[in-house]
């Protein structure tokens, strides 16, 4: 399956580099995507590891195209807290003045892909103001959102095992309290809306047993917007 190209994402804008250098680091980790930029008063900073045995201090004696040829993580970096942080606050480090300049003029010549009639909103922008109904698929051509988003439904309590591929289940909230952020959303398309419960298609999708069930009256709370592959 092919996918159009609506445009180039700034890869470059999540990795390290040098501006002597043509080699970038992309760095992975479960965190290191949501740190962000504080230029005047951030609280950590990044340094190459001390102590990590899958650093390898001779990559740095290495040319790019020896780097380039490797097939393993070999660089490590550590994220050190530059002074006492206080429970709930927000981690932010600095990325240089260059990043800032680069930032803003992007920001002054970015614009939304596609016609004049397009209309853009991030998933964050639209869960943060919009606790209203959810439009189902036959409503969606009305234009009711952009089509960058798509929905998300907490499944709630799902014995994925032992429901079968078309099954049709009720929506049972999970025990724990604070289930929204600790379990994994997923795709859904909302099929009706009957005051404020809902009937969806949760597709769990798996390489070796992809399922798709129906969950009926699902609550308002458990179906967020996401930001569509390639579009955020």
């Amino acid at each position: 399956e092919t996918i159009d190209l609506m445009g180039h994402q700034l890869l470059q804008n999540y990795c390290y580099g040098h501006e002597k250098s043509s080699l970038l680091l992309f760095p992975f980790s479960p965190v290191v995507n949501l740190i962000n930029h504080n230029g005047e008063s951030p609280n950590a900073y990044l340094r190459w590891s001390s102590s990590h045995p899958f650093h390898s201090k001779d990559w740095f004696g290495k040319s790019v195209d020896a780097i380039l040829k490797e097939r393993k993580p070999g660089l490590m970096m550590e994220i050190v807290a530059s002074r006492a942080i206080e429970p709930g606050e927000e981690i932010y480090i600095d990325y240089g003045n260059g990043w800032h300049e680069a930032w803003q003029e992007h920001s002054k010549s970015w614009k939304v892909i596609g016609g004049d009639d397009v209309q853009y909103a991030s998933a964050t922008a639209i869960n943060a103001r919009d606790n209203g109904p959810v439009t189902t698929v036959d409503e969606i051509e009305d234009g009711s959102y952009p089509d960058n988003v798509e929905t998300f439904c907490y499944e709630g309590v799902v014995d994925w095992d032992e429901v079968k591929d078309g099954d049709t289940i009720a929506w049972s909230e999970p025990s724990d309290r604070n289930w929204q952020g600790k379990d994994r959303p997923l795709r859904c398309d909302v099929m009706s809306r009957k005051e404020d419960k809902y009937s969806v298609v949760v597709f769990m999708d798996d390489e070796e047993d992809g399922k798709e069930i129906k969950i009926e009256n699902m609550p308002r709370k458990a179906i967020t917007y996401v930001d569509a592959i390639y579009s955020k």
